[in-house]
């Protein structure tokens, strides 16, 4: 029996060890890529690194390479969250280094508003941008984001879908307005029973 409670309390700090060297082969992985000058493969060793772990460290080196990627809106959200993580951890140097980075980035931002009239919002509407849901409380918002191209769709039940293709400029504040759904004509309507 002893040696059964030892084996089952040994297993959760053997995992946690695999974990750790996981995420840390990872970071090495990305800051090798980084000098390579390879910044998208970098980023998503970075991601995977701060999937198993939540650190300032891997936190910041992700806000880095997110930067050098021109996201600007997602760099700045990771500065800001390295910033808590290394207070979390009472790390001051990273503290300093995450709230400088994220001043200097933020007025590269872009931002967006999606912008739906009271007259337009029919009961069900969902609006989607690349095929994720736009929260009901983001709507009018503006709100930081990366520069690039989105698909915004717009539906509800019994109405025709509407879709909106968007290009968002670095530094750039675009506000998409959601016209009126139509109403979906159904193929029987109209016809008389013979």
């Amino acid at each position: 029996m002893t040696l059964c409670l030892i084996a089952l309390a040994a297993a959760p700090v053997a995992a946690d060890a695999s974990a750790h060297a996981e995420t840390e082969q990872l970071f090495r992985d990305g800051r090798a890529l980084i000098n390579l000058g390879k910044i998208d493969p970098a980023c998503e060793k970075f991601e995977q690194s701060r999937a198993l772990e939540q650190r300032s460290g891997i936190v910041l080196a992700l806000a880095d390479c997110r930067e050098r990627q021109r996201r600007f809106a997602t760099a700045w959200e990771l500065f800001v969250e390295a910033k808590a993580l290394a207070v979390r951890e009472k790390r001051e140097p990273s503290i300093a280094l995450a709230e400088r980075r994220a001043k200097e980035i933020a007025g590269n931002r872009a931002f967006l508003t999606v912008a739906i009239p009271e007259s337009h919002r029919v009961p069900g509407l969902v609006v989607t941008r690349n095929g994720k849901d736009v929260p009901e409380t983001s709507w009018d918002q503006e709100l930081p984001i990366d520069s690039g191209v989105y698909d915004f769709e717009a539906r509800a039940t019994g109405y025709n879908p509407l879709v909106l293709h968007v290009e968002v400029m670095p530094q750039g504040k675009v506000t998409i307005t959601v016209p009126a759904l139509t109403k979906r004509v159904r193929r029987d309507q109209g016809l008389q029973p013979r």
